[in-house]
């Protein structure tokens, strides 16, 4: 069993609670600053950092910028599909960016604890 993780899986699990709790807010109509902080951070990066998951970047700050990119995006990509596709809401928008946010996310998280399972199996074959 895998006791240290470490930052590679705490990050995207980050990310997926996150999601998960700006759609909380924006679907519960919370109200006061609490709804539009969370729904502010979740869009601006979760999205983006969550889908670039698949490719890692040297540097944090080429990471956070490539999120911000791709987080808007594949927010404009959601928004002007349901627009066509005469199915927009606000809050169907959250869920589906949400759900693509926090799947992409455990994604990243089993791949990271596989490749550390892997890792660890071959080091004790070595050792």
């Amino acid at each position: 069993m895998i006791r240290n993780v470490g930052p590679a899986v705490g990050l995207p699990f980050l990310v997926a609670l996150c999601a998960a709790a700006a759609s909380l807010a924006v679907l519960a109509h919370l109200a006061g600053a609490t709804r539009e902080v969370l729904a502010f951070t979740f869009l601006l990066v979760c999205p983006g950092y969550a889908l670039l998951g698949v490719w890692k970047q040297k540097h944090n700050l080429q990471r956070l910028v490539l999120a911000v990119a791709v987080s808007v995006t594949v927010e404009a990509i959601v928004s002007e599909v349901m627009v066509y596709a005469r199915i927009w809401s606000l809050d169907g928008a959250m869920l589906l960016l949400a759900a693509m946010t926090i799947g992409a996310a455990s994604l990243d998280i089993t791949r990271e604890v596989f490749s550390l399972r892997r890792t660890s199996a071959e080091t004790n074959v070595l050792e």
